[in-house]
């Protein structure tokens, strides 16, 4: 099998933070010290709220406030059904 090129986008590393304020807060820290904002801090599916950078190594960040009890529940039983 070819072995395709290496790429820092291959996957994702994750930031997990406690408030949409530090969200935003960790999101315009890397901004200042020159990551690529990717995907502004916004509101996701089941009450998350998250926001992508690419770091200047071109690294994938995404920061995000963790899912609260009811909102992690009902993504479980969403997989379980599927």
């Amino acid at each position: 099998m070819k072995q395709s090129a290496t790429s820092p986008t291959e996957f994702t590393l994750g930031h997990n933070v406690e408030s949409k304020e530090e969200v935003d807060q960790v999101i315009e820290q890397a901004r200042k010290a020159g990551a690529q904002i990717t995907v502004e801090p916004h509101d996701t599916f089941l009450g998350g709220y998250s926001g992508y950078f690419q770091d200047p190594d071109s690294h994938l960040w995404e920061v995000v406030k963790r899912l609260e009890a009811v909102g992690l529940l009902c993504l479980i039983i969403i997989f379980l059904k599927s």
